[in-house]
């Protein structure tokens, strides 16, 4: 599944905050979520109407970006690939 983090995401994004940074933000626009967070190392997240957590990796492209991100670098949006199955 594709990923599309805009440049709102960005904007609306809190530093340091795995639940709502842009790359979360992203997460839950696509995808119907009751919860996202995005560590460096995976990402969690609930769909809407369902009790179990999904797990994955956390791209390099996205620990790349919240690295910056973090930091106050500028950061541009981007695309990434979530390496799930889910609609």
């Amino acid at each position: 599944m594709i990923i599309s983090v805009t440049s709102d995401h960005i904007r609306r994004g809190r530093p340091g905050s795995s639940c709502y940074g842009p790359v979360s933000l992203a997460i839950s626009a696509a995808v119907s979520t009751r919860y996202v967070k995005v560590e460096k190392e995976e990402i969690v997240f609930i769909l809407a109407g369902d009790n179990k957590s999904i797990h994955c990796f956390t791209p390099p492209k996205v620990q790349n970006f919240m690295l910056a991100f973090d930091c106050g670098q500028f950061v541009a949006p981007f695309k990434f690939d979530l390496p799930l199955d889910v609609e």
